[in-house]
């Protein structure tokens, strides 16, 4: 008996695969539920320095723009929070800061919330891939029960809320663990690309999210025998990618 097999007979009900759909959406609309609620509080709950330097950089990069919402704004306004923006020291790649400025100028205003908004989004679609990596060593009960403790632990919650990088790091983090999987089931050179973009983009995110991928990465070589790795020109490929 395989192991999906026996996922299908452990779970609790019998109409499975519709059922554990259902299941999956209601517990992601539950983690976003949770984590919108007292949305236009100030961004004080966590971490606010680090939050106001991501909102200090949106602003200027906003407030370059050449759009009509920025262009209504008095001059000396405007050049106050490009040279504040300028002033401030960018320690991650600004990708974030950069995508809220964006927002900010399609919705004609500089806005708080929208960083927050994004940064629930990225962590709560984070659960997708941990529930398809989860569950291809467990069964779909634990899987389930994972994907809920991501969801609704309570650090998890307020951290996801905070404007910085680490919310979208999550994300390609279990992106890239659930692609380096994969690979090492299915050695085909679209996997192996793929593991590679998603380790390369998460590590130029957050370079500290190189522990959290590289380690998993190693110990997959280590699992298939350092003699094959050597030989497989996939992996010196994906290597050079990633970095």
């Amino acid at each position: 008996m395989d192991l999906q097999t026996q996922n299908d007979n452990l779970f609790l009900f019998k109409n499975t695969r519709l059922l554990r759909i259902v299941l999956i959406v209601i517990i992601l609309l539950l983690g976003l539920g949770v984590r919108l609620l007292d949305l236009s509080d100030p961004p004080l709950d966590f971490a606010a320095t680090r939050q106001m330097h991501s909102l200090i950089l949106a602003r200027g990069y906003y407030y370059s723009m050449d759009v009509p919402s920025v262009q209504a704004l008095p001059a000396d306004q405007r050049a106050f929070g490009i040279k504040t923006g300028q002033a401030e020291l960018t320690v991650e790649p600004p990708l974030l800061e950069h995508l809220t400025a964006w927002v900010y100028a399609l919705t004609g205003q500089e806005n708080f919330e929208i960083p927050r908004v994004l940064s629930i989004l990225f962590w709560v679609l984070g659960g997708l891939p941990l529930y398809l990596l989860v569950k291809r060593y467990l069964p779909i009960n634990a899987a389930m029960a994972s994907l809920v403790f991501y969801e609704l632990l309570p650090f998890g919650v307020i951290a996801s809320r905070s404007f910085q990088p680490d919310p979208l790091m999550v994300l390609l983090i279990l992106c890239s663990l659930l692609f380096q999987v994969r690979w090492a089931e299915q050695d085909t050179w679209k996997n192996a690309m793929l593991a590679a973009l998603l380790t390369g983009l998460t590590v130029f995110v957050k370079t500290t999210a190189a522990f959290f991928v590289g380690i998993p990465f190693v110990a997959l070589l280590l699992s298939t025998g350092w003699r094959q790795a050597f030989k497989n020109p996939r992996v010196y490929t994906m290597a050079a990618i990633a970095l």
